[in-house]
């Protein structure tokens, strides 16, 4: 009888543990995770359409800021590219580096393009070039 008493509390104590242990990977991956906010993601767009500044709604912070098209131009010519050359465009509204910004993703012949812009002052503050 004392022994199936333990051997029960020795199963709740491994449940008990088990649970534990789940909270804690769940927490740490909320935490790292990165949360997108819907209301400042601009959907990829393709090479042949334009970017409308004046209808789209990514520049709620002021009339200072960058539009899209301003900061896909930036972008190219950091790395020397033209528009038509480039596939798989997507700009993105976000908060980085204590900014707003824009981040620029494309691809050209086997590399993937990553550009950070600051909306205000339109610096670039990373840009990375990885091969595919």
């Amino acid at each position: 009888m004392k022994k199936e008493k333990k051997d029960h509390k020795t199963v709740i104590i491994i449940l008990l543990s088990v649970i534990l242990v789940l909270l804690f990977i769940v927490i740490f991956l909320l935490i790292g995770r990165e949360f997108d906010d819907d209301r400042n993601h601009i959907s990829p767009v393709e090479n042949n359409q334009t970017l409308d500044s004046s209808s789209s709604t990514e520049n709620t912070e002021d009339d200072s800021s960058i539009s899209t098209e301003e900061a896909l131009q930036i972008a190219l010519d950091h790395f020397q590219l033209q528009k038509n050359d480039i596939y798989d465009l997507s700009i993105e509204s976000d908060y980085k580096y204590n900014a707003a910004v824009y981040e620029v993703d494309f691809s050209y012949h086997y590399y993937d393009y990553e550009v950070i812009i600051n909306k205000k002052t339109k610096k670039i503050l990373h840009a990375q070039k990885e091969r595919d």
